[in-house]
């Protein structure tokens, strides 16, 4: 079996979970693990990119800001709620594979993830089912990351140099 660019399945992962975020026929405590689940992809992808490839400011606030934004989804979802609702998703083994010229490519992924993410944090910030604990961890920490992600990876796209 051929196995494909590590490029590709980091790619392939994004949009996996992106698409998991679309899913609106969930319970909102499932849309709020599905919006950690991307922060922490988000963030992740953008760490192995800062590492490997492009240590640009754009990629390490996108890091730092999704983090801090699942950490704190983290911690009022609890361990099992977030297994539980977990995009089911195969982690890509491509890492190694990275480098500068895959910069540009995989910031179109993420702009489109953080696009998904936005819309489901401004549903979670107005859904009378969840607590308010919720929908203020969605509203203080949740969109501002998204934000994040969508205009750091724009200014990557639209200026491969840096």
């Amino acid at each position: 079996m051929r196995r494909l660019p590590g490029v590709t399945q980091v790619n392939d992962w994004i949009d996996a979970v992106a698409t998991g975020l679309c899913d609106h026929r969930r319970e909102p405590e499932a849309t709020a693990a599905r919006a950690c689940d991307a922060l922490f992809t988000a963030a992740t992808v953008a760490a192995v990119m800062v590492e490997r490839g492009k240590p640009c400011p754009e990629y390490r606030a996108v890091h730092q800001r999704c983090l801090t934004g699942a950490i704190e989804f983290m911690k009022l979802l609890g361990e099992d709620t977030l297994r539980r609702h977990r995009a089911q998703t195969r982690t890509p083994l491509g890492w190694d594979e990275l480098g500068p010229a895959d910069a540009v490519q995989i910031a179109e992924h993420l702009t489109g993830l953080g696009e998904a993410l936005q819309i489901a944090l401004c549903a979670l910030t107005t859904d009378p089912r969840l607590g308010p604990d919720l929908r203020e961890v969605a509203d203080v920490h949740g969109l501002p990351a998204a934000a994040v992600i969508v205009d750091s990876c724009f200014f990557i796209r639209a200026d491969p140099a840096v």
